[in-house]
């Protein structure tokens, strides 16, 4: 993964799970726990972007939307499967 691909998934990871952990309403592992899966959901949806190889054709900003989709998705999954 490419320096600039790495920073955008963590910060967009970041920024997702915050906004996407407000917009679920509270959960099991609160504000932190957010970050933390949206961090993770974002970086591994952008190293599955570009391990297909559409980071060379899209660039940032579809690595953007992958992070966005990576981290909304991890905490969703969390919300509505896990710990019910």
């Amino acid at each position: 993964m490419t320096g600039e691909l790495l920073l955008v998934s963590v910060v967009v990871g970041l920024l997702g799970g915050w906004l996407f952990g407000i917009a679920m309403g509270k959960g099991r592992y609160g504000w932190f726990g957010d970050l933390n899966l949206g961090l993770s959901g974002g970086c591994l949806a952008v190293w599955m972007y570009q391990a297909v190889g559409l980071a060379a054709e899209a660039g940032v900003v579809g690595a953007m939307v992958a992070a966005v989709i990576g981290a909304s998705g991890v905490i969703l999954v969390q919300r509505k499967l896990v710990f019910r």
